[in-house]
């Protein structure tokens, strides 16, 4: 990637199966909701499909939203 002239900016990442994704968000205090692929929740990724989108939610988050004055609640289609 270029930056500047003379600079350049390096950077690290990695390939996750939707499994490894989620055992590592769930380290991080989050559980899975959904995964599917191209946006479809009726489609699981696949090895033939490698391409997959993942719905987190922090654990916890339901019962901190609980005790929240509804005023404050923004709703989310499905909950």
């Amino acid at each position: 990637m270029f930056v500047g002239e003379g600079l350049q900016a390096s950077f690290e990442w990695e390939l996750f199966t939707p499994e490894e994704f989620s055992t590592f968000a769930a380290s991080c205090g989050f559980r899975t909701i959904q995964t599917c692929t191209w946006s479809d929740e009726a489609r699981l990724p696949t090895a033939d499909i490698p391409r997959f989108q993942i719905v987190l939610e922090k654990v916890g988050y339901r019962q901190r939203v609980e005790q929240v004055p509804e005023l404050y609640q923004v709703p989310v289609p499905g909950f």
